[in-house]
């Protein structure tokens, strides 16, 4: 319908959408990614917040299960703008 009263409408996104495409590693993405994950955090009893995120590495305050923080890890590394995540103790 959009298309229909603008012709040369562009590529249309849902501001709201979290899956939408950012081309750069910024706090935004890093704060998707982990409340997409943040139920299951807390349910294990873990405890996480940002710290830093600059050229892709992203830096987290982390309290928790070593497997909590491999399963963290590896769930912001399968998002290509994050290249590393160290962690620190809270």
């Amino acid at each position: 319908m959009l298309r229909e009263r603008w012709p040369g409408l562009r590529k249309v996104r849902e501001a709201n959408d979290p899956a939408a495409a950012l081309d750069e590693c910024t706090v935004v993405v890093v704060e998707r990614i982990i409340a997409s994950i943040k139920g299951a955090i807390q349910a294990m009893g873990g405890k996480v917040e940002i710290r830093s995120v600059e050229d892709g590495v992203v830096e987290l305050s982390f309290e928790g299960n070593p497997k909590l923080r491999q399963s963290i890890r590896s769930t912001c590394l399968n998002n290509a703008l994050i290249q590393e995540v160290n962690f620190v103790d809270f």
